[in-house]
């Protein structure tokens, strides 16, 4: 049965690690998007304890089409950019939960400095986690040209589903960019999900190709920071819904021609 009302959060990570000092294939300015190991722990941890299940962008399409019930709290995780870290600090704590998740890689990126390899990748396929498009070479979309995002989403969708033979159904923008025409671009490259930046919580209802998610990064990667998120009328989650406002005019005021 399709429940309107069901909050359906969906969490990002990017980076982990014991410490936040610089690692292979991270930049200086993206330090703060590495969680902590036991902070990730903590935040598994309570997940588990609220009766949060993890469920794939797949079950969300079926229990739109009235499928599949979705659990009473359903959660889904998404981990951006495919970084080493991911599959030597995280992997293992979903294992052991036995959770799912949802990986996007950029193509381009998969085997250098800091990164997963394609064999690593296939590894996760097989123990049922989701690899999905990250775009092709990682690039901001809101500084290209329709045909030049065209070709980022085509490729990168070719190229993840040639080398692991799965079927790529998602897509995460990389750094907040997501111009006007990419809602169009993306459904007709044959994808289902777009995933954004911009903080919310998304229901049975939410419009697929433009899906809100709650960024974990330093200063808001404490277990009480998940907490708050997690609550749409907490005082955190009113201040991410005004920086969505900024990201906004940055990143979505580019409209390309569409043809």
């Amino acid at each position: 049965m399709r429940n309107k009302e069901l909050k359906i959060p969906v969490l990002v990570y990017h980076y982990f690690g014991k410490d936040r000092n610089l690692q292979a294939g991270i930049e200086i300015q993206d330090l703060n998007y590495i969680v902590l190991r036991d902070d990730f722990m903590s935040h598994i941890r309570y997940l588990h304890e609220q009766g949060y299940q993890a469920i794939s962008f797949r079950q969300m399409m079926n229990a739109r089409q009235g499928l599949e019930a979705l659990p009473p709290k359903p959660v889904i995780l998404t981990f951006d950019d495919g970084h080493q870290s991911v599959y030597d600090f995280a992997i293992p704590i979903l294992c052991k939960y036995k959770l799912q998740a949802e990986i996007f890689v950029a193509p381009l990126k998969i085997g250098t400095s800091g990164y997963m390899s394609w064999n690593q990748l296939e590894e996760l396929v097989n123990e049922g986690f989701f690899i999905q498009s990250h775009t092709n070479s990682h690039v901001l979309l809101s500084k290209l040209s329709q045909d030049d995002i065209k070709y980022e989403l085509v490729e990168s969708k070719k190229g993840i589903e040639t080398r692991l033979n799965v079927t790529v159904t998602a897509l995460a923008v990389p750094m907040g960019g997501y111009p006007r025409i990419l809602k169009t671009i993306a459904r007709e490259a044959g994808y289902k999900f777009v995933c954004t930046s911009y903080y919310g919580i998304n229901s049975i209802d939410s419009d697929f190709l433009y899906l809100k998610r709650i960024m974990i990064k330093s200063p808001n990667d404490k277990i009480n920071d998940l907490q708050d998120l997690l609550m749409s009328k907490s005082f955190l989650s009113f201040k991410m819904r005004i920086k969505n406002g900024y990201k906004s005019v940055s990143y979505t005021h580019l409209t390309l021609p569409t043809n």
